[in-house]
């Protein structure tokens, strides 16, 4: 917020006409407006620490273009909006701003309705996004479920209905991926969340000492083992396919005694990823799996790697004491792109280790582990990358009018000739080959 609390509005645009429209506007409307001609000073801006809840970036700016600075600035401060203002002609740079990270675009000309139509929109839908964004979200806390892909708003609204319910959940996946945050979270949001919250991880026990932990000594009641604590409240138990088959049967049975007894206890199951094999018998398999979910590998949320990222910084800034403003950009494409095997917690670590030991003001791609640099030494080095390098050198070069649509089309005609020698010089089956008519491939012949 700006210093009367209202929401700080960035402009970035060269024209003062635009520029003292856009702030009388939105001044008029209660927001708190700070414009730059340049991108470069805005961006220096930002560096510094300013926060805005939403930009109107110009597209055509001279020196850095609205492009460069929407891409930079959305990986910087990636809870800002950013609203590019593009004018006749420009339709294609605002689709590439969207794709950048952008909102939205205002094309011009556009009068004061207009303007505060988008920006309030967008400052709503801002808002609904950091509403989503966490589940479980305690202040500085690294053990955080943050996400606003597609597949993490499912996962929170799947764990919203299983919250409503008592039944018993099975919740799978990768190591990493925050089964464990789920299963908090289940129980949190819950009508037993005031209840105890017993956390019991199978594989740390060996077969004697886990049914006793499990079901208490041998005076059983009276000794009060992890079931019986839970009464009223929610058992997790992570891996219950490592515990041996008489302890399995022994659970299976006093799940059904529990019932029996009207017992209030919600057991969730912390089981591998779909398709992994498991020795968990069948009858107590169903027991436990009255409903399930199963969290997604980082790798495939990958849009939700730069929010991940943001709160790890800020969170271990803290711990270490120290001020990192953000990552260097090639740092941060390395690790969007990075596949993240050890997901989440992997993430985390990685933050951690380049906030807290890097010498430097802004941490780069050397701070972050040699997989996630290796990332980055692969960027760019497809092998026909070189050759489509030298084939656009050549277009411009020459003077033709679009080198893209050039090397395109010498492309397209190596592609045919390869085809056609694929397949004896036989124009007909070439073109099934490829999936195009015969007419099509004889334009490249």
């Amino acid at each position: 917020m700006g210093d009367n609390g209202a929401p700080r509005i960035l402009v970035v645009e060269d024209d003062a006409r635009i520029t003292s429209f856009l702030t009388e506007t939105l001044e008029a409307e209660g927001y708190s407006v700070e414009s730059f001609v340049r991108a470069e000073d805005a961006l220096a801006r930002v560096r510094s620490g300013a926060n805005y809840h939403a930009a109107l970036v110009d597209v055509l700016l001279s020196g850095m273009d609205g492009l460069a600075f929407t891409r930079t600035v959305c990986s910087l401060l990636p809870d800002m909006f950013v609203i590019v203002m593009t004018g006749y002609g420009t339709g294609e740079l605002a689709a590439q701003a969207i794709r950048m990270g952008a909102y939205d675009y205002l094309p011009k000309p556009f009068d004061a309705p207009r303007v505060v139509k988008v920006v309030r929109q967008a400052l709503r839908d801002r808002g609904e996004r950091l509403r989503n964004i966490s589940v479980v979200y305690a202040p500085l806390d690294a053990d955080v479920m943050l996400g606003e892909s597609p597949v993490m708003r499912e996962v929170f609204k799947t764990i919203g209905r299983f919250a409503g319910s008592r039944s018993n959940v099975v919740i799978r996946g990768e190591d990493g991926s925050g089964r464990m945050l789920a299963a908090r979270a289940i129980h949190r949001f819950s009508q037993a969340g005031r209840g105890p919250y017993i956390t019991m991880d199978c594989a740390a026990h060996d077969a004697e000492a886990a049914g006793i932990i499990l079901f208490g000594g041998e005076n059983g009641e009276a000794d009060g083992g992890r079931l019986m604590q839970s009464a009223a409240g929610t058992l997790v138990l992570k891996h219950p396919d490592v515990l041996p088959e008489n302890v399995q049967r022994r659970l299976l049975g006093a799940i059904g005694e529990d019932e029996r007894r009207g017992q209030d206890v919600r057991i969730i199951a912390i089981l591998p990823q779909a398709g992994r094999k498991m020795d968990l018998i069948p009858e107590l398999y169903y027991r436990l799996r009255v409903m399930e979910m199963e969290m997604p590998p980082l790798r495939e949320r990958a849009e939700d790697v730069p929010v991940l990222v943001d709160y790890f910084r800020r969170y271990f800034n803290y711990r270490a004491g120290k001020s990192v403003p953000y990552f260097s950009e090639e740092a941060m494409a390395a690790l969007v792109n990075y596949d993240w095997p050890g997901n989440v917690r992997e993430l985390r670590n990685a933050v951690e280790a380049a906030v807290s030991a890097s010498t430097k003001q802004v941490p780069g791609i050397d701070d972050f582990p040699e997989e996630v640099q290796g990332v980055h030494a692969r960027a760019g080095k497809h092998p026909c990358a070189e050759i489509v390098r030298e084939m656009l050198k050549e277009a411009v070069d020459a003077g033709r009018k679009s080198p893209f649509e050039t090397a395109v089309s010498r492309v397209k005609r190596i592609i045919a000739k390869e085809a056609l020698a694929a397949k004896g010089g036989n124009v007909t089956d070439a073109a099934k080959y490829l999936g195009i008519s015969r007419q099509a491939l004889q334009k490249y012949i």
